[in-house]
């Protein structure tokens, strides 16, 4: 996911689905290490989802992203983000500073 929202250049808000461009299935696939196999079943479910798709642009296929799929990957992004923000927040409300470093934790 995180692959594919950083190929946004441009984002319309009102648009139902946001063009990323041409995308390299092999690139996909070495930078991850699966199997075009497997990427294309991941690719197909996302697709039965409505959550992505293809087109043909200019003799390349371009691929989108719905609106849905972006703002469902926001949430979970903010989601994530509070728990850390949360954490983050307890840690420092203890009165125990924080001295382990590295070489003490692998001791």
């Amino acid at each position: 996911m995180d692959y594919l929202i950083s190929h946004i250049a441009d984002f319309d808000p009102s648009a139902e689905r946001i063009d990323i461009g041409p995308i390299s299935s092999s690139d996909i696939c070495e930078r991850y290490m699966i199997s075009k196999t497997h990427l294309k079943r991941l690719m197909n479910k996302a697709s039965s989802m409505g959550s992505l798709g293809m087109e043909q642009r200019a003799g390349k296929n371009h691929l989108w992203l719905s609106q849905g799929f972006i703002r469902e990957y926001w949430s979970y992004q903010a989601e994530k983000f509070a728990i850390i923000d949360q954490a983050f927040a307890q840690t420092i409300a203890t009165d125990e500073p924080v001295t382990q470093t590295r070489a003490t934790l692998s001791a």
